[in-house]
């Protein structure tokens, strides 16, 4: 008879602990080549290349571009000669067509925030401000006339559909 083995067939805590950590090895090695290390940019563009460029740096048509939040970026999404991005609590709709020289503006703003009750709850479990606010992260076009958004909303995640008309958000 083995001694892990008990007369019954029951298998002894030492074996147990072993074949728990044998199972736990194999499954962190699974998961360390399942999810590999992000890989830098496919290119970068040289800084002079990068000044000549027009940039969208979330600011409307007459107001002071630097003052706000900073930009923070999700998605993006092109429908014909719009481009919706998607940020941090708004949704941007910039025409293509428009004529920009050093910078792209934003011609509708949805502004998309949390409400107080998710940022709270998403604070009581131990999230910061910060991370407690609107991620845009899923940005579709559902057919002609519709977009899908969905948001992280303060972890407690939230969808909608939005009307797209000729190249504006509603």
């Amino acid at each position: 008879m083995r001694p892990d083995i008990s007369e019954e067939g029951h298998i002894s805590s030492l074996t147990m602990k072993s074949l728990t950590f044998l199972f736990f090895t194999v499954l962190s090695g699974l998961a360390a080549a399942t999810f590999p290390d992000d890989s830098g940019p496919l290119s970068t563009g040289s800084v002079d290349y990068v000044r000549q460029s027009v940039a969208f740096v979330g600011s409307g048509p007459g107001t002071n571009p630097g003052l706000g939040e900073s930009l923070d970026v999700q998605r993006i999404l092109k429908v014909n000669r719009t481009l919706f991005i998607g940020s941090r609590d708004h949704l941007y709709s910039v025409d293509l067509d428009a004529p920009a020289v050093d910078e792209m503006f934003y011609n509708k703003k949805l502004t998309w925030r949390s409400n107080q009750h998710d940022i709270d709850i998403c604070r009581m479990k131990g999230k910061n401000e910060a991370e407690c606010r609107n991620f845009i992260k899923v940005l579709l076009k559902r057919n002609s006339s519709t977009l899908f958004i969905c948001g992280t909303n303060a972890y407690n995640p939230v969808c909608a559909n939005y009307t797209v008309s000729d190249c504006c958000l509603l």
